[in-house]
């Protein structure tokens, strides 16, 4: 399935993906309901259920904030260096109309030992995979909601289900047209550039695109769903990252968050943590490698949570997904033990 793209560029927004032998979304059933960007469907469920206080972890990315903002009120958890949820002191705190938030960071599920304990505080439980579509619904998840543009290359789309049929109030509207044909834009300029266009435009609309998000009661758009349920090999996508992890995870076993996938793991990426991060991106991004960071939480997270904050600024993530063959997973690993 994959081939090296014919640029030198490992990394960024993916562009329009177009398989020959789709396979039908394993994240898609019945009981989906489709927004425009997973932020929106966080920001509409939490409306629904109005909580008394939504529990997020010490590690994340701010639009988890953006959408609570103005629903309830926010408490932070501690994770650990390996982002497991703390088992401390703050469950102790939860009310029966309380939520938690969890994160299934880089793909990993590593908060269900402290599920039964949230259920037995009466709270909801939120599951954030973002980065990790290919997890099935854990029955300790209330709620989950998917990211499939995190891994795919689709302009739009965040989905969430639940573990009984829920029915949403919102009325969901069209996505708003010039931001969505801006983001669509951005994934048609990149797999134009992957085929040997030499314009770069894309990288700017893709900022702008990230930057005007819409949060609201947005559907996923027509032309992305059809992608969703007809374009994509995901047994190829889900073979491709697994395949690609390994081989980053053999090379750089050294500085890698995890070392090993679990059975049902599909990455997001490759994490790594390196002391000096700042100078390793520079140097990786004049080689043409871009490995994403997630996330920069200063200014965000309070600072007492200082592991989060040792992690957020050592972290980043090197690219494995299904666009990349052996051969670019080789390149990409030598790039980076070359900086190290």
């Amino acid at each position: 399935m994959a081939e090296s793209p014919t640029r030198s560029i490992v990394g960024g927004v993916f562009g329009l993906e177009l398989s020959e032998h789709p396979t039908q979304p394993p994240f898609l059933d019945e009981r989906a309901i489709c927004f425009i960007n997973a932020r929106s469907a966080l920001h509409c469920l939490l409306r629904d259920l109005a909580p008394r206080t939504l529990w997020i972890p010490s590690y994340l990315c701010d639009v988890i904030i953006a959408a609570a903002r103005g629903i309830c009120p926010l408490e932070f958890y501690d994770v650990g260096s390996d982002l497991r949820a703390g088992q401390g002191r703050w469950i102790e705190s939860l009310n029966q109309d309380d939520i938690v938030l969890v994160i299934d960071y880089f793909g990993f599920r590593r908060w269900l030992p402290i599920a039964a304990a949230i259920h037995d505080r009466g709270a909801r439980i939120i599951e954030d995979a973002a980065q990790a579509l290919f997890l099935p619904r854990a029955q300790e998840a209330d709620f989950i909601i998917y990211s499939p543009r995190k891994f795919l290359g689709v302009a739009d789309g965040g989905i969430l289900q639940s573990k009984v049929r829920f029915a949403s109030s919102i009325v969901r509207s069209e996505p708003p047209p010039q931001w969505w044909f801006k983001a669509y834009a951005a994934r048609l300029l990149r797999a134009e550039y992957d085929r040997g266009a030499t314009s770069r435009r894309w990288f700017e609309l893709f900022q702008e695109s990230e930057r005007e998000a819409p949060i609201g009661s947005y559907c996923i758009s027509d032309v992305s769903m059809a992608q969703l349920r007809y374009g994509i090999d995901y047994n190829g996508v889900q073979r491709e990252r697994v395949t690609n992890y390994n081989i980053l995870a053999s090379a750089l076993s050294g500085c890698a968050l995890y070392t090993d996938l679990d059975d049902d793991v599909v990455p997001l990426g490759f994490p790594v943590r390196v002391p000096d991060r700042d100078r390793v991106c520079e140097a990786l991004y004049r080689e043409g490698l871009y490995p994403p960071v997630h996330w920069p939480i200063r200014g965000v997270v309070p600072e007492q949570f200082q592991e989060s904050h040792r992690l957020a600024g050592e972290i980043l993530t090197i690219p494995c997904d299904q666009r990349y063959d052996a051969g670019a997973m080789m390149r990409a690993a030598l790039i980076v033990r070359g900086v190290l």
